[in-house]
């Protein structure tokens, strides 16, 4: 089964708990996240406390998590499967026993040019239809993170128009996808498994966690 952490609003965490975070994390995620505007930086360490609490619960040592990645830029790490995506609304953090990709994207409008480039026909008649873009679009993000292609093999995607509402797995030639809304963002998990488990981790539950680990 997938499990998907998930944070809401992760600007609105306290300095404190954040710098605490951020001690944790390995070099090249304090440099990738240690400054720019606070939405980010935010987003990005609460990214890491739910990897971190995933770890544990997997029974691995949280405080010693080591970085890998492979020809593509995909991160992993010895023992847990995961998959990162955050925006300002909500951040997520999804585990798997297997391979797993996963994205969460705020309601948006795409231009036509998108449109054309990046969905299929059967994909337009879901759009004209009344289905929202963010629902598509972190589809096909959770593939190619997933297969670790990246954006570019989202042009010539295969179709995605089975899709028939949230909370419903479907098969794809690259996995289950399962789309969900968190937040009143789309979230949508891609990976071999048909089961997924959403996990909501509040901001009492992560103090505790961290301030535990010290």
């Amino acid at each position: 089964m997938n499990t998907v952490y998930y944070f809401l609003s992760p600007c609105e965490l306290d300095e404190a708990l954040y710098e605490k975070i951020f001690s944790f994390m390995p070099p090249e995620r304090r440099k990738k996240y240690g400054r720019g505007i606070k939405s980010y930086r935010y987003e990005g360490v609460v990214c890491y406390a739910l990897l971190m609490y995933a770890a544990s619960n997997a029974g691995l040592n949280a405080k010693k998590i080591k970085f890998s990645y492979n020809e593509k830029g995909k991160p992993h790490t010895s023992g847990l499967n995961f998959n990162f995506s955050h925006c300002k609304e909500c951040v997520i953090c999804a585990v798997s026993d297997g391979n797993v990709g996963a994205d969460i994207q705020q309601e948006s409008n795409a231009s036509q040019a998108v449109i054309e480039k990046y969905c299929t026909v059967g994909e337009r008649e879901k759009l004209l239809c009344g289905m929202p873009f963010n629902r598509l679009w972190t589809q096909k993000e959770a593939i190619v993170k997933y297969t670790g292609e990246g954006v570019a093999a989202l042009d010539g995607l295969c179709d995605l128009s089975c899709y028939d509402g949230d909370g419903v797995s479907y098969e794809t030639p690259y996995g289950y996808i399962l789309t969900s809304c968190i937040g009143g963002c789309a979230v949508s998990v891609c990976s071999g498994e048909k089961e997924t488990e959403f996990v909501e981790i509040t901001p009492d539950m992560l103090r505790e966690y961290i301030n535990g680990l010290t």
